[in-house]
């Protein structure tokens, strides 16, 4: 914990204990700055055969994940000072997603590939109850599965 002094013409206040001292960044357009969090992320998911083709199946997958952070260099702005500032303790540490899939089935050499488009979306809060209420995290990208072995026909 670190403490402050501040005197004045007029008034003299006692030392006060700081809760914490964070780097601060100033408002402005000059920099770009990108948010990164990493987390580590046990899923758990149910697979569907939407359509009965052998030669092109189309698969929908659908489930849970539960994430924990293990780092980010994320800021935070504060509208009071119009700053940027990192804290830590501002995220949610476990996350728990939704996720889904629509995935098409393609045999190659032997082996079986699932690719397609892939959603995901956080249903905790980004932030503690200190932080803006309603951030969530969201992701879409591309999903690719490889299964050895030969499609059972």
């Amino acid at each position: 914990s670190s403490y402050y002094y501040t005197q004045s013409l007029f008034t003299t206040q006692a030392p006060q204990a700081q809760a914490n001292v964070y780097p601060y960044y100033s408002v402005g357009d000059n920099d770009i700055y990108t948010n990164r969090y990493y987390f580590l992320e046990l899923p758990g998911s149910v697979l569907w055969q939407v359509n009965h083709s052998r030669s092109l199946p189309l698969f929908w997958e659908g489930g849970l994940s539960l994430a924990y952070l293990m780092s980010s260099n994320a800021l935070y702005y504060d509208a009071k000072s119009s700053i940027f500032y990192k804290d830590g303790s501002m995220t949610n540490k476990t996350q728990l997603n939704l996720t889904t899939a629509l995935l098409v089935g393609l045999p190659i050499r032997g082996m079986r590939l699932q690719a397609g488009p892939q959603v995901q979306y956080g249903i905790t809060s980004l932030q503690n109850n200190g932080g803006t209420n309603g951030q969530h995290l969201f992701y879409g990208g591309l999903r690719v599965v490889l299964l050895p072995g030969k499609s059972k026909k």
